[in-house]
Order: C-alpha cells, then sequence, then structure tokens
C-alpha cells in the first residue's frame, strides 16, 4: 500500500501539468493520445475497483475504453485515486479474488498492477508533456523485480511489444521499459513504432 501512494505521486504530478493543448499529443503508448492515456489510467482505476467489489472482467474492459476525460484530469485522476486507494484499504480486500480481463487473480496481485500502471503512465505522460521523465529509484526496482521473471508471460498478453533487450549495465529505469515495449531514448516522432 505504501508503494501505490508513492506511485500515485508519479501519476499525479504528471497530470498537474496537462493543459488543453495537450490533449491531442501522441503518448509512447502506440495509438494513444494524451487524452486517451487518461482515460485508460482513470478509467481504469474505475474498473480495478469494480472488480474489487465483485465486478466482471467485462465490466472492467468497458471502463477504460468508454471513460470521458474532461476540462480537469486532475481533479478526476485525484478523485479515483482516492476511491481506488479507499477499496484496497476495506477490511479483507487483499485477501480477495477478481475477475481480471486476462484471468482470475488475488487481489494483491492486481495491487502489484496498479502500482505498476500508475508509476510507468507517469513516464508515458511526461513524455509528451516534455517533463522530468525519471521515476521513483525503489519503485522501478520493485516494479522491475517483479516483471522481469515474466517477459515471456508479458509479451504473449499481447499489450507489450517484446523488448529489445538492453544490457544488464543499463540503468534499472531504461531496462524496466525495455521490458514493456517503450523506447526510452525514442523522441516523440518514433512513438507509434512501439507500445
Amino acid at each position: 500500500m505504501e508503494q501505490l501512494h508513492r506511485a500515485r505521486s508519479e501519476f499525479e504530478r504528471r497530470v498537474s501539468e496537462v493543459r488543453s493543448e495537450h490533449m491531442a499529443l501522441p503518448t509512447p503508448c502506440s495509438e494513444w493520445t494524451v487524452r486517451q492515456l487518461l482515460a485508460h489510467v482513470i478509467g481504469g482505476d474505475y474498473a480495478y475497483i469494480e472488480l474489487l467489489h465483485g465486478g466482471s472482467a467485462e465490466q472492467a474492459f468497458f471502463l477504460p475504453t468508454n471513460y470521458e476525460v474532461g476540462n480537469y484530469p486532475l481533479e478526476q485522476f485525484q478523485r479515483s485515486a482516492a476511491e481506488l486507494i479507499a477499496a484496497f484499504s476495506e477490511s479483507g480486500a487483499l485477501d480477495r479474488t477478481v475477475q481480471h480481463p486476462i484471468g482470475e487473480l488475488p487481489a494483491m496481485r492486481l495491487l502489484g498492477m496498479r502500482v505498476s500502471e500508475w508509476t510507468i503512465h507517469g513516464w508515458d505522460l511526461a513524455r509528451p508533456l516534455d517533463l522530468d521523465d525519471s521515476l521513483d529509484a525503489e519503485l522501478i526496482e520493485s516494479i522491475y523485480a517483479r516483471m522481469a521473471p515474466r517477459v515471456k508471460t508479458l509479451a504473449a498478453t499481447g499489450y507489450f511489444l517484446p523488448p529489445a533487450g538492453l544490457s544488464d549495465t543499463a540503468p534499472v529505469q531504461d531496462r524496466l521499459l525495455d521490458l514493456l515495449g517503450r523506447h526510452p531514448s525514442s523522441p516523440p516522432a518514433s512513438y507509434s513504432e512501439r507500445a
């Protein structure tokens, strides 16, 4: 839960810089604009709340793809994040099993996924806004340790392109981003080439 709060900060500080003129900018996520990325994250928060409360995989898929981002995305994210943190904090919440679109998952796995989403999408949002894209070092170490052993599984989901394969001497943040199909050194013009 402490990591969840820190991951929230990673995304929130970037959302606070979003203005109306940024909404149509491309992001490192293939075919997503800033507006679509925000809808994915904020709608995803509500999807996770539904899952924690017994919602179906179909509901969880529907919410992020149909969420509408208005003129005040910071307020929208602050609201969704607060409600999600409250849902994860409910008595017994982390002992539940949820029906995620990728299959039946323990709530603890869902929690780890949200930590990863808020953190990595913070980087995705920083890039088109030309903000500092460095991430919380402890968070990325933890996320990388969880995800690196699942590299083949990640690619098989279809959500991520296969990693280019960086040297073990590359910074952990770069290796994590590469693992998730992102090119840390790519300029915005090449965003459409990778997930």
